[in-house]
């Protein structure tokens, strides 16, 4: 069975773009990148910011394998 390697692309301490590139730079099938705040939260992305994101994961041929982000209030 061939399992597909993941990172968490914010391990990296680079841009989320960045990460996500350094990921496949280094031969990863995917990543996991933290969405609670900065350029890839839900609130800072319009419609074509989120075509352009997956456009950006197709071309590189990566994808998103977790996003983190906040399911409750608090802080």
């Amino acid at each position: 069975m061939n399992f597909k390697i993941g990172v968490l692309s914010d391990s990296f301490r680079l841009p989320p773009l960045e990460g996500i590139r350094k990921a496949k730079e280094l031969g990863a099938d995917g990543f996991q990148v933290y969405v609670v705040d900065g350029p890839l939260a839900p609130e800072a992305m319009t419609a074509r910011d989120r075509q352009e994101f997956r456009r950006f994961c197709r071309n590189l041929g990566i994808e998103p394998f977790a996003l983190f982000g906040r399911i409750s209030g608090g802080p």
